[in-house]
């Protein structure tokens, strides 16, 4: 008899007298597929029809008496997953994490020499400006020493901010008439000189005001501001005399250029410090005091602005750890001859911080870390200004440099929780993929040891390991089939 493979397709010659029951499978020799063919005229003890490679009706398998639950952390399906999600998270950790100390380091790394730089480069600069106001004024003191001891002075010029005092204050009206004529060559004198300070002072944008103060000349003393609002103000005020000002008591005693602390400016009302230095004679001998005042906001606004692209602030300490200068000063109710108690930042309690304000009153330069109650881990580059005998800060909370790499770190932080979601599914669709076919081979089998026969073979769908064994399993569900049949 003549018969077709069900696969291929292909036509087989069979000998019946060779079948000795109704029903007997063969092999195709083509493609190796078993089918199971009746002998004409007789009919199999089965009725059941076994068809291969075609659809199969899926039935609802019941777990039997037999079946051994499998745990769920004993399940190939939440292994699978467990391998795929620690893999990514060991990976995945092991890279964000070295990636973010490495970007951590560099950017510290970074920040400390460019904080370095910056404030190596910006007390040189700031250096310069000092050493120019310093160097104007004891060019002034010069040619004020010039003018006090010349003799071919003898007319007056336009420059009437001279002010005289007595042994208490500035005189007005006919004292000031009369002591004006006892010192009329010295009055000439200081004249030209406050047309010599108010030139420099238009000159120079951090100079505020410019003055030189004489010592006693016939029981009088004189002062030259360059401003006329500075002269009226003084003029105004009784109790006013140089001689007991810090800016002229320090120069005198020191006997070089001083850089005051900060105090209330008489006529502004505002926080500045006084450049001062002496003026001697050609004999050595003390003739008065010339000065220069500077806005500390000017300071602040035109020196001390740094951009360094952090959020950070720069201060000015002295050589005692007084601030001269730092954001925010404001000289709230003081009076202008009230003192001006600035920080002293060797007694903030702060023990790192005082050990690096003490290097800076030494003169050193470097960068270092302190522990700020409120910040945390803070920066602080310092350099030297030896032109006004101080120091300079520069202050960079250590978040703010890091705030990319911390920033980085929760970007990294969020990509693995994606990966790690996105494996976990991988995972359970993998795991499922393999799980299931071998659960419905299990269930099958389990219901052919029961003796069930009336079963469909299992759809021959996938091309790996798991379909050579559903085509396996196939195989031996219709052998067994076969086999009953007989």
């Amino acid at each position: 008899m003549i018969t077709t493979c069900e696969h291929c397709g292909r036509k087989i010659k069979i000998d019946d007298s060779k079948i000795k029951s109704s029903t007997v499978g063969f092999r195709c020799r083509a493609c190796g597929n078993v089918s199971a063919i009746k002998k004409a005229g007789k009919e199999p003890k089965s009725s059941a029809v076994i068809k291969t490679r075609e659809p199969a009706i899926k039935k609802r398998f019941k777990k039997t008496k037999n079946d051994i639950p499998v745990s769920f952390f004993g399940s190939i399906r939440t292994k699978i997953t467990l391998i795929i999600v620690l893999l990514v998270i060991v990976s995945l950790g092991i890279v964000g994490v070295i990636a973010v100390q490495t970007s951590m380091k560099a950017l510290a790394d970074q920040a400390e020499n460019h904080l370095q730089q910056m404030s190596n480069q910006k007390s040189k600069e700031y250096n310069q400006v000092f050493e120019k106001i310093n160097a104007g004024i004891i060019a002034l003191a010069d040619y004020s020493r010039i003018l006090a001891e010349s003799d071919d002075i003898n007319t007056e010029n336009k420059f009437t901010s001279v002010l005289i005092f007595n042994s208490t204050g500035p005189v007005k009206g006919s004292e000031f008439k009369k002591r004006k004529a006892d010192i009329h060559q010295k009055y000439m004198q200081y004249q030209r000189m406050g047309q010599a300070f108010s030139s420099y002072v238009k000159a120079n944008p951090f100079i505020l005001a410019g003055y030189i103060a004489s010592e006693n000349f016939n029981g009088s003393a004189l002062m030259v501001p360059n401003k006329r609002s500075t002269y009226e103000v003084l003029l105004n005020i009784p109790t006013y005399h140089p001689h007991i000002r810090p800016w002229y008591i320090r120069a005198k005693q020191e006997e070089k250029t001083i850089w005051t602390a900060p105090y209330i400016d008489a006529d502004t009302k505002k926080l500045i410090v006084t450049c001062a230095t002496p003026v001697y004679n050609n004999n050595k001998e003390l003739i008065g005091v010339a000065a220069f005042d500077v806005f500390l906001t000017t300071i602040e606004r035109s020196i001390l602005k740094l951009d360094i692209g952090y959020n950070s602030y720069a201060f000015l300490i002295d050589k005692k750890g007084k601030v001269l200068v730092r954001p925010g000063m404001k000289k709230g109710d003081l009076k202008w001859d009230s003192s001006y108690n600035s920080d002293n930042l060797l007694k903030t309690g702060n023990a790192g911080f005082t050990k690096i304000v003490k290097k800076m009153i030494r003169g050193d330069s470097g960068t270092d870390i302190y522990e700020d109650v409120d910040k945390g881990e803070t920066y602080i580059a310092y350099s030297p200004i030896k032109a006004i005998n101080a120091s300079m800060g520069i202050v960079v909370v250590k978040n703010t440099i890091l705030q990319p790499a911390i920033t980085a770190r929760m970007y990294i932080t969020g990509v693995c929780l994606l990966v790690i979601i996105l494996s976990i599914i991988i995972g359970v669709i993998v795991g499922n993929g393999i799980t299931k076919p071998i659960n419905e081979l299990t269930m099958m089998a389990n219901l052919i040891s029961q003796g069930k026969m009336d079963l469909d073979v299992i759809e021959e769908k996938r091309k790996d390991e798991i379909g050579v064994l559903t085509k396996s399993f196939n195989r031996l569900v219709i052998s067994l089939k076969l086999a009953m049949s007989k």
